[in-house]
């Protein structure tokens, strides 16, 4: 598509893109976005799921907290 990217991002229901900043303006546009190469300014946020993983391992209870388990599960991936 020709024409401003704002209009071709309204209209895509995923963007799926290399190495380009059109994945940022994606994301912050809300689109499921993909970029496939790890120098993209968009690498640590295109993939949700990669994402959705990461901040769930993350996430741990009140008791969690309070008993010590969340950090003898945190200290273990710390070098």
């Amino acid at each position: 598509m020709i024409g401003p990217l704002a209009k071709a991002l309204a209209g895509a229901a995923v963007v799926i893109t290399w190495n380009s900043n059109t994945a940022v303006d994606a994301i912050l546009a809300g689109k499921n976005t993909t970029a496939a190469d790890k120098g993209s300014m968009a690498w640590e946020v295109s993939d949700r799921e990669a994402w959705a993983h990461a901040l769930a391992w993350r996430q741990f209870s009140q008791d969690e907290l309070t008993s010590g388990f969340a950090w003898e599960h945190l200290r273990k991936a710390i070098p």
